[in-house]
């Protein structure tokens, strides 16, 4: 699997003493492998989200193309994008994503539950053990989302992303809520993951994503470049 971007640039309209066009993200070309972990640093409001949400097939880009090896992201009809997505991409979105009428369990099985899967139901539960266990969360299962606290609402949200193995995983601010020690346990399940052939793409604004990286980006003012490890 290969992700690319040619060009993609987002622009939004505010209104107000007339109509202004804000430009978050300047046009970008971004090559992601199979098997590697890429960093994005920036601070808030640089574009990093904005960016984020382009490659995963969330927000249209005003310009430019996305591809997944030789898919034309934005060319497919919403339907076929959904499923799209909900196969192939795994996202880890910045804030809280978990339905509150649902189980952390049934919350991590929600892509399963979505997608039309020849996998069996029961291997399914067992990769969702398999993961809330390595992300400490197992014990909390059955409990709903209001009674956890940010780092274990985050911690569900790893897993749930993981849990049909996409090829490509999207991480926005993963680690903010986390402490130290979850830190680590997220990037060793990163490089890993990473390890068995997929795309691994974290946007952050902390420093310690250099030790962490094969390669680094740094997003300024929707400016994309590459950084020097």
């Amino acid at each position: 699997m290969e992700l690319r971007t040619e060009g993609i640039r987002k622009d939004f309209i505010r209104k107000g003493n007339g109509t202004n066009v804000y430009t978050a993200v300047q046009p970008a070309d971004l090559l992601l492998r199979a098997g590697t972990i890429t960093g994005i640093r920036g601070r808030s409001g640089s574009g990093k989200s904005t960016l984020l949400n382009m490659l995963a097939g969330i927000l249209c880009p005003t310009q430019g193309k996305v591809f997944y090896d030789d898919a034309d992201l934005y060319a497919m009809e919403d339907r076929v994008l959904s499923g799209y997505r909900n196969s192939h991409i795994g996202y880890i979105p910045q804030g809280s994503s978990a339905i509150s009428s649902l189980t952390i369990r049934e919350n991590v099985l929600l892509p399963g539950m979505l997608k039309k899967s020849t996998v069996a139901e029961a291997e399914l539960e067992k990769e969702a053990e398999r993961l809330m266990q390595q992300l400490g969360i197992l014990h909390l299962a059955g409990e709903k989302p209001q009674h956890l606290s940010g780092g274990e609402l985050k911690r569900m949200s790893v897993a749930r992303a993981m849990l049909l193995k996409p090829e490509v995983l999207l991480a926005d601010e993963p680690t903010g809520d986390l402490d130290d020690e979850n830190t680590e346990v997220f990037f060793r399940l990163m490089r890993e993951y990473a390890g068995d052939g997929h795309i691994v793409l974290i946007v952050t604004h902390e420093e310690n994503i250099r030790t962490h990286a094969d390669q680094l980006y740094r997003m300024d003012a929707g400016r994309l470049t590459e950084e020097q490890q």
